[in-house]
């Protein structure tokens, strides 16, 4: 499923599509090609016909949604004429329709079903969206109390006795995420946060415990590695 319950193109009318295409011109993108580049200025609306497409934003580091057959994406930017705030990205070979801003207003004022298919797809992102931010917290706490939990086992593998400024050494926020089932994004938020508590601190690829109590804290209970059994070797 694409990021709509039903695509845009599945809702509109015979009518509708004849017209959308008679002034659409018909492309084809390779798998990686790029659809639409974030901060660009271009008012293009694509339509895709077949194959799936990813929004990335961040400049490409970060998958915002997956796109499928009948999905529309580029509105906004014809609607707003402001740059592009994200870009898009074939995952697999992808032929879609593409149509310029100037004759997606037409198409809207000559059909105005159009619009009003268009803003209830847009308002069913948006409830997608408010939903996603409910439960962003929970996924939050969850990333950082892994990252917690990690360091805090390999912090008391190297000092059982306690001691503090405990170096643990990462090969790097990828891995580390790739080890734990997380994303970098989630990664480097959560050692923000460690950083910001003072309970830790970076240095050219490594992580220094400062303080095991407030990891501990975080993590919930006191979890220690037994005396003489050295962690496992995460990353």
């Amino acid at each position: 499923m694409g990021i709509s319950a039903k695509p845009f193109w599945d809702r509109l009318t015979e009518q509708e599509r004849a017209y959308l295409t008679g002034v659409a011109t018909f492309r084809a993108f390779p798998a990686r090609a790029r659809l639409a580049r974030e901060g660009q200025q271009d008012e293009w609306v694509v339509v895709l016909r077949s194959g799936q497409a990813e929004i990335v934003a961040g400049w490409g580091r970060e998958q915002v949604a997956l796109l499928e057959a009948g999905d529309v994406v580029g509105e906004q930017a014809a609607l707003d004429g402001r740059p592009r705030g994200t870009s898009v990205v074939a995952v697999t070979p992808v032929r879609a329709l593409t149509v310029e801003g100037e004759r997606f207003h037409a198409a809207m004022v000559r059909h105005p079903r159009i619009a009003r298919v268009l803003c209830a797809v847009l308002s069913e992102r948006v409830r997608q969206a408010t939903r996603a931010r409910g439960s962003a917290s929970e996924r939050y706490d969850d990333a950082l109390t892994r990252v917690a939990r990690f360091l805090l086992q390999e912090a008391e593998s190297s000092r059982p006795d306690g001691g503090v400024s405990t170096p643990v050494h990462i090969q790097s926020q990828e891995a580390l995420g790739s080890r734990l089932g997380l994303s970098r994004g989630s990664v480097v938020r959560a050692m923000r946060r460690l950083r910001g508590s003072s309970a830790v601190r970076t240095s050219h690829g490594r992580v220094v415990v400062e303080d095991l109590g407030a990891l501990r804290s975080l993590v919930g209970a006191q979890v220690r590695t037994p005396t003489g059994v050295p962690a496992p070797h995460l990353i």
